[in-house]
């Protein structure tokens, strides 16, 4: 009986060092694999009361997340640890800062693959809430400043090819979705203008598109559109109109931006052209000159 005991215990000895597998003969991914992580949602604070090794009532949890842990299957160890037993796939989870009222935890006897000993608790760190992984079909669902890799279903940063949606706010520069808030990264969705000097639009950028706050910000014969979307347009002297940037308005009312070098259209204020010939004057660097 003694041999066949000792038989047992070889036996069961080495059905704890195989990994185990499921009915299709994959490893069953039952351990936990943690991530430092960067969490977009914005902070914020709960209370609860929690159990664990002892009551803990008035726990304190805080956001954002500092790890995401999702399950792996452990293979090829090496040495052989030794321990373990079967288990369940484990889930994923992300943990959150937790501090609770001061307790004494019990020391808790362990066994896992790694072998059997005795842990000590101190104060609990962290709170792991169970949830799942967000697949994506396109921008919307996805959070601000990511877009949706189509092929993986997964929100990235990454963006600008035929795998990925346009961005989910701001715009794609460089490969990387950006805030498009900027006048050398500008825009909303799609890819980043510059706006610039040269930029028609206008050099700054406004609400996500390039555009203006001043008729400094358009380029030479264009005035500031100050209502509506805030662009650089060629129309001056009408309603919300700044002064041409350089130049002269043809007319006093809902007239269109012009050189002012023409003797009939003369100008260099931005303000309404003066027509030199009535005073029998040429136009000279933007001022009539007899």
């Amino acid at each position: 009986m003694t041999g066949k005991r000792d038989a047992c215990h070889v036996l069961a000895l080495a059905l704890l060092l195989i990994p185990f597998t499921s009915a299709h003969g994959q490893p069953v991914p039952d351990h936990l694999k943690c991530y430092k992580v960067k969490d977009s949602r914005p902070k914020a604070s709960y209370t609860a009361d929690l159990g664990g090794l002892v009551p803990e009532p008035g726990c304190r949890i805080k956001l954002p997340a500092k790890l995401l842990c999702v399950e792996t299957a452990k293979t090829n160890v090496q040495p052989s640890p030794p321990g373990g037993s079967p288990a369940n796939p484990a889930g994923q989870f992300a943990c959150y800062t937790v501090k609770c009222p001061k307790t004494v935890p019990p020391t808790v006897a362990w066994l896992d693959q790694f072998g059997a000993g005795t842990l000590t608790p101190s104060t609990a760190k962290l709170l792991c809430a169970p949830g799942t992984t967000m697949f994506c079909s396109g921008a919307g669902d996805c959070p601000i400043g990511t877009a949706c890799n189509t092929t993986t279903g997964q929100c990235e940063s990454a963006c600008g090819d035929a795998s990925h949606s346009i961005c989910h706010g701001g715009c794609c520069g460089d490969g990387t979705c950006q805030p498009g808030t900027v006048a050398n990264a500008c825009g909303s969705g799609g890819a980043c203008a510059v706006c610039d000097a040269t930029n028609q639009s206008g050099s700054a950028c406004v609400s996500g598109h390039c555009g203006c706050t001043s008729a400094g910000d358009c380029p030479a014969g264009r005035a500031c559109l100050l209502a509506g979307i805030y662009i650089c347009t060629t129309e001056c002297n009408r309603p919300n109109d700044t002064p041409c940037s350089g130049g002269c308005c043809s007319a006093a009312q809902n007239g269109t931006c012009q050189p002012g070098t023409a003797d009939t259209a003369c100008g260099n204020t931005g303000g309404t052209c003066v027509d030199c010939t009535s005073s029998l004057a040429s136009c000279v660097n933007g001022t009539c000159a007899p």
